[in-house]
């Protein structure tokens, strides 16, 4: 039986610097119920028209509520 593959991503202090740049452009979401429990951390590039999405993340205890669709969707209406 095959194992499921799990990536653990190790986040530093300089990519919460970075992240936190990016958030101050204006071009990132987040999905709140009782706190925080989805992010989409997007830079814009005019040159194409595009979001480039730098980090996403939902809590694993909101996921399978429609919190990805919802960033998604606010992702795209925003391009």
């Amino acid at each position: 039986m095959k194992k499921n593959y799990v990536k653990d991503f190790v986040t530093t202090s300089k990519d919460i610097d970075a992240f936190n740049d990016l958030i101050l452009e204006g071009n990132s979401f987040g999905v709140y119920t009782n706190g925080l429990v989805g992010l989409a951390i997007c830079e814009k590039h005019d040159w194409n028209n595009s979001l480039y999405i730098s980090n996403f993340i939902v809590s694993q205890k909101e996921r399978q509520k429609g919190i990805r669709k919802c960033l998604m969707e606010k992702m795209w209406n925003t391009v």
